[in-house]
């Protein structure tokens, strides 16, 4: 950061991002857990050979799962525990293997080939 510059204060009101997407995630359920239609239509359209795949922010697990079920292999990241929670028990239902780590994306990112 330049030296003119400093960083904004944080407003003491608003939740760090970990907290605010586990509160979001540990609340009622405003997501379908589905497949995410466009990724879904774009891997039908242009098919491409399974290898392997990473989903930032992979949510409750929906993409994730369905492209294990596709034939990838498939890592999730999410900040929120609680998201990681519903994304494992989406997988176990669907019968596929997702590979799920905790992360904050600002602070690290996962090594592999994706």
């Amino acid at each position: 950061m330049p030296e003119h510059q400093h960083p904004a204060p944080q407003d003491p009101s608003t939740p760090e991002p970990a907290e605010f997407w586990e509160e979001f995630y540990g609340g009622d359920h405003p997501w379908t857990g589905k497949v995410n239609a466009l990724l879904a239509s774009e891997l039908a359209e242009r098919p491409l050979t399974p290898g392997t795949a990473l989903d930032l922010g992979c949510g409750t697990g929906g993409d994730a799962t369905w492209l294990a079920a596709q034939g990838w292999q498939t890592t999730g990241t999410d900040i929120a525990e609680a998201a990681l929670v519903r994304a494992r028990a989406a997988a176990a239902r669907a019968g596929v293997e997702v590979t799920l780590l905790r992360a904050d994306l600002e602070t690290e990112f996962p090594e592999g080939p994706w």
